[in-house]
């Protein structure tokens, strides 16, 4: 299943084909008529706020495995985990009061932003590999 659009948009991609779906999507929307409308989540392909933040956590999360040195996917998701507990253990907290430094990693501005939205970093390996496989399997 591709991302929903809305979703891409939300992550920053503000190019001419994702405005065009989004206004597309929009203009079915209002044109509705009768007692009971379709929400607008269904007209931009997504879920409730639960699997829209979901899905957005996810696809940041993939972003951070794409910053690793290669290795086995099994190493990569051993990394993840051990940067996850480390972001939660020593910047988490000060960060969310004070936000991000300067000179902060990609990775960890990536888990800074999952957190802030609401999100939660996997703390295993199990949860990183959980993630990857959804991704890659909704990207066939």
């Amino acid at each position: 299943m591709p991302q929903p659009t809305a979703i891409a948009f939300m992550l920053g991609d503000n190019t001419p084909a994702v405005l065009d779906e989004l206004r597309a999507a929009v203009l079915c929307w209002s044109e509705q008529a009768g007692d009971k409308p379709l929400p607008l989540h269904r007209f931009l392909g997504m879920g409730g706020p639960r699997a829209t933040r979901t899905a957005l956590r996810d696809e940041l999360l993939v972003e951070v495995v794409a910053l690793l040195d290669g290795g086995t996917q099994w190493s990569q998701c051993k990394q993840l985990a051990d940067a996850a507990r480390a972001f939660y253990a020593r910047r988490w907290e000060v960060w969310r009061k004070h936000g991000i430094p300067s000179g902060a990693s990609a990775v960890d501005v990536l888990f800074y932003r999952v957190l802030d939205m609401g999100g939660r970093l996997p703390k295993t390996q199990h949860g990183w590999r959980d993630i990857l496989l959804k991704q890659n399997a909704s990207a066939a």
